[in-house]
């Protein structure tokens, strides 16, 4: 583990901010940003609120971090399917199913993310949101690459493999699946409140 190699001082450091990050999100989650203040965040972590200042700015510092950690933690799930050996059919459905168990293990977060972004004022609303389309992004060019790669394969065959024939009829297979992949994302809140 990466965490053994910090010295004593940096690995209590990282375990506090965790605390503190797990404490929140789990306020967070049962009452929503609003309605959750720094004291409150400061006594379920159990941390004085000087503490949770050392760390975080100030709430919307915190609920920044928490959800960019949590997109990155998305995101290398994510990518970790796409480039993985394997055809492009297996890397897709693959994709599917690790982002359902994503989608399904993170309901509260991703809830909460939606819930909140309506409420949440212009000035952070744009600077998370450009935080998380970037990270966003990076999965959808990998996702692009595995598209492109399947159309490419299916060019050079002979057969007309029926699975990878409609991909060329594409304008651009990235921004057809990024709708696709909202749809998905649609879909996959909707189910997970039958799972949850």
């Amino acid at each position: 583990m990466e965490d053994t190699k910090l010295p004593r001082r940096e690995r209590e450091k990282a375990r506090q901010r965790q605390e503190m990050l797990a404490a929140a999100l789990d306020l967070f989650s049962q009452k929503g940003y609003h309605q959750v203040s720094i004291h409150e965040i400061a006594q379920k972590s159990e941390f004085a609120i000087g503490t949770l200042y050392k760390f975080f700015k100030n709430k919307e510092d915190l609920y920044k971090t928490l959800m960019i950690e949590l997109a990155d933690k998305f995101k290398a799930a994510l990518q970790e399917v796409l480039k993985a050996k394997g055809d492009e059919i297996e890397k897709l459905r693959n994709y599917v199913k690790v982002k359902g168990e994503v989608f399904r293990a993170n309901i509260s977060v991703i809830r909460l993310y939606f819930a909140e972004a309506q409420g949440a004022s212009f000035n952070f609303r744009a600077g998370l949101y450009s935080e998380i389309h970037e990270i966003q992004k990076e999965v959808l060019t990998s996702l692009t690459a595995v598209f492109a790669s399947g159309m490419k394969e299916t060019a050079s065959k002979e057969s007309q493999n029926r699975t990878f024939w409609r991909w060329p009829s594409m304008a651009s297979p990235g921004i057809s699946f990024c709708s696709g992949s909202n749809r998905l994302n649609c879909i996959l809140i909707l189910r997970t409140r039958t799972w949850s």
